[in-house]
């Protein structure tokens, strides 16, 4: 087991914590690269929410925020999913997503896929904002819709109109990597 720890940790971008030869464990706090919040409307599946935590990971995102009650960091297909991101990045339970929303003076952007979004090639990227993540089935729920100033969608060719939620941010993520210059939070 040591020595898997020692050999991951060694080549983690973003480490939860270094494993020395002495046995001795250092915690580091996560630190982002991004000043991109991402905000999970209704995603019902543990693993989706452990997939997006590694992407946030990996793409040096800034937290997770969600008003799943019932969400649980410990559940065995989010950690599967999260491959142990869920013990560095910051993750928000906030009750009430509109009144949250509400509050941020970040632009609010949705990812979502109809007629009144804007294609993600055409997509200005802000330096920084709030992403917010639908249902997979379902899109965003028309309350949290109405704090997006902006939606954005992915061209799609297929029959099929929708991806997983967690493969659509890998998507975005890549955008704003290519688009915007790494803050200093």
């Amino acid at each position: 087991m040591e020595e898997y720890l020692f050999f991951h940790t060694r080549f983690s971008a973003a480490p939860a914590f270094i494993f020395e030869r002495e046995q001795k464990f250092t915690y580091l706090s996560w630190q982002p690269k991004y000043s991109f919040e991402i905000v999970v409307d209704q995603i019902r599946t543990p693993f989706n929410v452990g997939s997006i935590l590694r992407l946030i990971d990996n793409f040096g995102l800034k937290r997770l925020v969600h008003s799943t009650s019932w969400l649980q960091l410990n559940h065995p297909q989010l950690r599967k999913a999260a491959r142990g991101c869920e013990h560095w990045i910051p993750v928000v339970y906030e009750s009430d997503l509109p009144a949250y929303l509400a509050q941020t003076t970040l632009p609010i952007i949705g990812l979502e896929n109809d007629e009144e979004t804007v294609s993600i090639n055409d997509w200005e990227v802000p330096a920084a904002c709030v992403l917010v993540l639908g249902n997979d089935s379902y899109g965003i729920t028309s309350a949290i819709r109405l704090h997006c100033d902006q939606t954005v969608s992915i061209p799609m060719s297929g029959f099929k109109r929708s991806m997983n939620v967690h493969h659509a941010l890998a998507i975005v993520c890549q955008k704003i990597v290519a688009s915007c210059p790494k803050s200093s939070d």
